[in-house]
Order: structure tokens, then C-alpha cells, then sequence
């Protein structure tokens, strides 16, 4: 009986894991890969939405709702990106991440609202007037990392040295991707170009890039043809090398155009849909988006 009970208790000592690391629901691909990257080892986020969905259009299913009542901790870049889930997320007892919101992020204005010379209040706007496609510049990215990885510690510190030893090698991985990038997109400076949607232009500050503005503020809302005729007149006007479109935005206004400026045509992804959603789309997902602006632009 006794060598019965020590085996059972070897048994116990080896199987027992404490408590289980909190399940992680993160809405967007990019944002997901480097919650990934954190917790690699230790749990498996759950991704919300694949690249090939935009958040802009979106209606929850109820299998997306059995992911969002089941989760502990759910990110998301905020009511103004991803308004279909505010109602979800009220209602959850789950505790939410705004990425929008951490301290410390590079944030700038959405353009509409971009009309002051000045941007030294630019930190005092509310969350709603700023572009929410913070995740597209790794000096972003690093202080999602930084943030990501004392909440996680915080929140499950028996695994708080694979958090850490994952968030310091991770924010390595991207100050070297943001030395990367620059200098792939030096050579662009002097490339002006368009583009459908207004969601690039974190990339374009942080690499000193030429961009001229998009071609719509509300990608649901049809071009006037009397927008056109502007587009049409800047793009000879400017010299604009490229217009690029995206995987979730790619409207026959932008064919029409290229047939009448004889302009190239670009394609976009701020999503990484081309990749398996893992630690590694982030850095696939900005290094594609540099090949396909040095391809559009240079050659």
C-alpha cells in the first residue's frame, strides 16, 4: 500500500501544472503573431479574424462569439477599428486590451481629422481621431511587445520567465526588422505614389516614404467622378509612379485609372493573409509590404 501511494504521488508531482496560462483571443493577424511570439511554449493564442476579412465590414457568427465568452483576456485595437465587436466585448467578462491605447505608442491623427500645422497636442485627441493601424511601424510593434509581456507576467507569473525570455528576443527580432526595412526603402524617397485605402501611413512616416494621400477616406463609399478627374490630374500632375490597392480592397476604379494615366498597379497587405497565422506573419507580412513597394515603384 505504501509503495502504491508514492507511486501515485510521483505520478501527481510530474502531471500537476498549476494553473493553466489564460487564453489569450486576439482579433487581427498581425497583433496575434506577436502575442504569439510572447507566449510561445507556454499557450496558443486564439486568433479572431483571418487577413481575408476586413474589420471595417464585419458581422460576428456565433462561433466567433463562443471564442469571445471563452477567452480571459481579449485584444483589440478599439471601438474605432472594430466596432462590430464593442457590443460583444461589453458584455464579456473577459479582461480587454485596447492596443490603441497603451502607453508610449507613436500615434498620429486619422488624415480627415489632420488639419493642424501642429501636431505637438496630437497626444492629447481622443483614441477615436487617430489612425488605428498603429501595428505597421516595428517601433510600434516593440511597444506592444513590451506591454503585451508585463501584462502576461501579470496576469500568469508562474510562466513569467518564458514571457519575458519571448518578449526580449522578440523586440531583438524587431529593431533589426525596422533596421531591415530602412534600408530596403531608401532608395523610394523620391516615388510618389496613391493608395485606395488610408491605412499606411505609419509605414510610410517611419521609412520617409512619398505617399500623396488615398484615393478614398471611406472604402464603401463609390468614387464621383468628379474625384476621378482629380485623381486623374494629380496623377499626371505629380508624377505618381504607382496606385496601390489590397487584398481586401481592390476596387475596378483603381483598373480604370491605371488605363487612363498609364500608371502601375500595386498590391497591398497590411494583414499578412499570404502566411500561416503564427509568430512569424509579422515579420513576413512588413517585409512583403517593402518588396511590393520597391517591385510597384522601382521596377
Amino acid at each position: 500500500m505504501r509503495l502504491l501511494f508514492k507511486f501515485l504521488l510521483l505520478i501527481f508531482c510530474f502531471s500537476y501544472k498549476g494553473e493553466a496560462a489564460p487564453r489569450v483571443l486576439v482579433t487581427l493577424p498581425p497583433i496575434y503573431s506577436l502575442v504569439a511570439g510572447i507566449m510561445k511554449d507556454v499557450e496558443t493564442p486564439i486568433l479572431l479574424l483571418d487577413g481575408l476579412i476586413s474589420p471595417h465590414h464585419y458581422s460576428l457568427k456565433p462561433s466567433d462569439y463562443r471564442k469571445i465568452e471563452s477567452a480571459d483576456v481579449i485584444v483589440w485595437i478599439g471601438p474605432n477599428y472594430e466596432s462590430f465587436l464593442e457590443k460583444a466585448i461589453k458584455q464579456s467578462t473577459s479582461q480587454r486590451i485596447q492596443i490603441i491605447t497603451i502607453p508610449n505608442l507613436i500615434l498620429l491623427p486619422l488624415r480627415s481629422h489632420n488639419n493642424c500645422h501642429s501636431c505637438s497636442h496630437l497626444h492629447a485627441l481622443e483614441p477615436d481621431a487617430m489612425d488605428p493601424h498603429v501595428w505597421l511601424t516595428p517601433l510600434n510593434a516593440q511597444k506592444i511587445v513590451e506591454f503585451m509581456t508585463h501584462k502576461l507576467i501579470e496576469l500568469d507569473p508562474q510562466n513569467a520567465f518564458s514571457y519575458k525570455k519571448n518578449g526580449a528576443l522578440l523586440t531583438s527580432k524587431l529593431k533589426h526588422l525596422h533596421q531591415e526595412l530602412s534600408q530596403k526603402l531608401q532608395s523610394l524617397k523620391n516615388y510618389p505614389f496613391l493608395v485606395f485605402h488610408d491605412g499606411y501611413q505609419y509605414f510610410e512616416k517611419a521609412y520617409d516614404l512619398k505617399g500623396l494621400g488615398a484615393l478614398t477616406l471611406d472604402p464603401e463609399i463609390p468614387l464621383s467622378i468628379q474625384r476621378l478627374k482629380s485623381l486623374e490630374a494629380q496623377i499626371k500632375h505629380q508624377g505618381v509612379k504607382c496606385i496601390f490597392g489590397e487584398t481586401q480592397f481592390y476596387p475596378s476604379v483603381i483598373k480604370t485609372l491605371a488605363q487612363s494615366t498609364h500608371i502601375k498597379i500595386g498590391n497591398l497587405d497590411p494583414f499578412g493573409t499570404n502566411f500561416v497565422p503564427d509568430e512569424t506573419l509579422y515579420f513576413k507580412m512588413m517585409l512583403q509590404l517593402a518588396d511590393n513597394f520597391l517591385t510597384c515603384l522601382r521596377d
